[in-house]
C-alpha cells in the first residue's frame, strides 16, 4: 500500500471530528477513479474501516467508514 498517489490528486476523508486524512489506497490504484466508484456505489473502499495516513506521529491508521462526512480530491504537489 502507498499513502496517496505520487503523480496525482490525494483521496481526502473529512471525519466527523473535522480532521481531514489521505486514504491509504492499493498501490497503482488512481485516487480520482476511487472517487468515481464510490460515489457512483460500486466500491466497498468506505466500508467498514478505512486506513488512512494519520496526522500524529504514526504512518497509518484506522478510522470506520462512517465517521467519514466528506470525501474529496486535493492536489498536494502545488
Amino acid at each position: 500500500m502507498t499513502v496517496g498517489n505520487e503523480s496525482g490528486p490525494d483521496l481526502v476523508v473529512t471525519l466527523r471530528d473535522g480532521s481531514d486524512h489521505v486514504v491509504v489506497l492499493e498501490a497503482g490504484t488512481d485516487a480520482a477513479h476511487a472517487l468515481d466508484e464510490v460515489t457512483a456505489g460500486r466500491s466497498q473502499l468506505l466500508r467498514g474501516w478505512v486506513t488512512v495516513h494519520a496526522t500524529t506521529g504514526s504512518t497509518r491508521a484506522v478510522v470506520r467508514g462512517d465517521e467519514i462526512v466528506r470525501l474529496r480530491l486535493v492536489d498536494r504537489r502545488l
